[in-house]
């Protein structure tokens, strides 16, 4: 009969050896050359417009909560949806 401390070493060698083939399986992808991946260059004012449109955002946030009429059962709804599926390791 096997002891519990053979069993235990037993696992944690195999346990180890999947590790270590996990890591050199990784090793090898990153050393795997990569096609060139597509970029996105904004231009300044494109940037400018971007932060123009995230400031007026945040300003009308901000006075719809000062106001009190941000929070929507619509918002809420949704909001709630979002925490459930997280919690519940949905989609």
């Amino acid at each position: 009969m096997t002891s519990i401390g053979e069993l235990f070493a037993t696992s944690v060698a195999t346990g180890l050896n999947k590790t270590n083939e996990r890591n050199q399986a990784d090793k090898a992808a990153d050393r795997t050359p990569r096609p060139e991946q597509d970029r996105v260059e904004l231009s300044s004012e494109a940037r400018a417009e971007q932060l123009k449109g995230s400031t007026e955002r945040i300003v009308q946030i901000r006075a719809e909560l000062a106001a009190g009429t941000y929070l929507t059962d619509d918002k809420l709804d949704v909001a709630i949806d979002r925490l459930t599926r997280e919690l519940l390791g949905g989609e």
